[in-house]
């Protein structure tokens, strides 16, 4: 198997900018929009359906990257056909 090695300059921002993209978001949505919507719908579960949406979305998360990552090195794509498939999965999600 042949070492790649990736420069630092391309290594630590993507370190950086990259969970920071879905990190932000996710702890916003299950800090301060998920429990105030519940707060509406249901108070007196809040706590449990909180916790129970925080799971549902872990496990949905682990598993579709348990599939996404070796789906993407089997079919050897490129950043580009990546981010392309990103973006229409996000399309048709909405």
């Amino acid at each position: 198997m042949k070492k790649i090695s990736i420069p630092l300059t391309r290594l630590v921002p993507g370190l950086i900018i990259g969970p920071a993209s879905w990190l932000g978001p996710y702890i916003v949505m299950n800090s301060l929009f998920l429990p105030s919507l519940i707060q509406k719908l249901d108070a007196p579960n809040k706590v449990s359906l909180v916790a129970l949406f925080s799971t549902c979305g872990m496990i949905v998360a682990a598993i579709s990257n348990m599939i996404a990552g070796p789906s993407q090195t089997k079919l050897n794509l490129n950043m580009g056909n990546v981010l392309l498939g990103l973006l229409v999965v996000l399309l048709f999600s909405c």
